[in-house]
């Protein structure tokens, strides 16, 4: 807590690990004392704090996804009631819990059908795997007990939906209502792999304004998805990415998947270049690294992504153009000091 010329209160709300001290030297006292003095000077950096609609709407979208891990769980755990039960049918159908694999599993709470009779609940491609999802139900030892275990599992995963689909009509509500949310989640979707739940959880961690990022490069290292700095002796090793927003960086590597698949995208080139060399998974990672400085660009000019993507893709080439020319002439024994601008005009 800090007061200005008028005596009126400002606080600042900062990063633990900025202000951290060194192990040994902890007391309340030592605290509060080096706090003073690095505020007195401003060597503290103030935490992003959105305006309060975008903090509600955060706490709408944090929940969404809590209520989702939450029902991932409890069809986890019927999975391993149906395993114990000696039913494989999660080795054949790729979701137990689609239409076929959810009729399979109301015939086997009823109890009343052959294996061979329930195999034919199957639809659409399952159709293929009557066999398959046959013998994965012969010789099952499903008792009374793990019935009521699925049934109850049933009635928990129906009120985890009807709560999801509720707190989704209010985010959507919340978006609508605000021009300038709705405008920034119209300008996301036009990105590919970007959907409205996406865009959604975007507007509610970053906010839809970029000011309070000094750069894309502020931006990526506030979200976790930049390269850690790992450099000794002018030599750049590979580093981990930092850490940072846990709930913005498990979406853009979310999306970073199906706009790396995406036919003629920027970022499936983008992948495809890097996989040979750093892995799928690595290379997912950098596909979402790149997704969020065009992100950022898009949000800070109100561009869309058509026309971003070409500008960046084309300062991109500009920069690689003018690293190989100056590695060019430093191998002729020509430093350049300073790069001057191009001149728009």
């Amino acid at each position: 807590m800090r007061t200005n010329a008028a005596s009126e209160p400002l606080s600042t709300l900062t990063s633990a690990r900025d202000v951290k001290i060194r192990k040994g030297h902890k007391t309340d006292w030592k605290d509060s004392r080096r706090l003073a003095h690095l505020l007195r000077h401003g060597m503290i950096r103030p935490s992003f704090i959105p305006e309060r609609g975008i903090r509600e709407l955060r706490g709408l979208t944090r929940r969404r996804k809590q209520l989702t891990h939450e029902a991932i769980g409890v069809k986890n755990r019927v999975s391993k009631v149906l395993e114990e039960a000696n039913i494989k049918l999660g080795s054949v159908l790729s979701d137990i819990f689609g239409v076929t694999g959810r009729a399979i599993l109301e015939a086997l709470l009823d109890g009343k059908m052959s294996p061979s009779e329930m195999a034919h609940f199957a639809k659409r491609s399952a159709k293929q795997k009557i066999p398959e999802i046959t013998a994965s139900l012969e010789r099952h030892r499903l008792t009374d007990e793990q019935r009521f275990l699925i049934r109850q599992s049933f009635r928990q995963l129906e009120f985890l939906a009807s709560c999801i689909d509720e707190l989704e009509q209010e985010i959507r509500h919340r978006i609508l209502a605000v021009p300038e949310y709705r405008e920034a989640s119209s300008l996301l979707q036009t990105i590919p792999g970007v959907r409205e739940d996406a865009a959604a959880v975007i507007i509610a961690e970053a906010g839809v304004h970029m000011e309070q990022f000094p750069s894309a490069k502020h931006f990526s290292s506030w979200v976790g998805l930049c390269p850690g700095n790992n450099k000794s002796a002018d030599v750049e090793k590979t580093g981990h990415t930092t850490k940072g927003n846990a709930w913005l960086r498990a979406v853009m590597v979310e999306i970073a998947w199906p706009a790396s698949m995406k036919l003629g995208s920027y970022f499936r080139v983008r992948y495809q270049r890097l996989v040979p060399r750093i892995g799928k998974k690595r290379a997912v990672v950098a596909v979402a690294h790149s997704m969020l400085t065009l992100i950022y660009q898009m949000l800070s000019t109100k561009t869309p992504y058509r026309k971003a993507v070409e500008e960046q893709t084309h300062e991109l080439g500009r920069q690689k153009y003018i690293r190989q020319h100056l590695k060019a002439l430093a191998r002729l024994g020509y430093i350049v000091h300073e790069v001057i601008p191009q001149n728009p005009g």
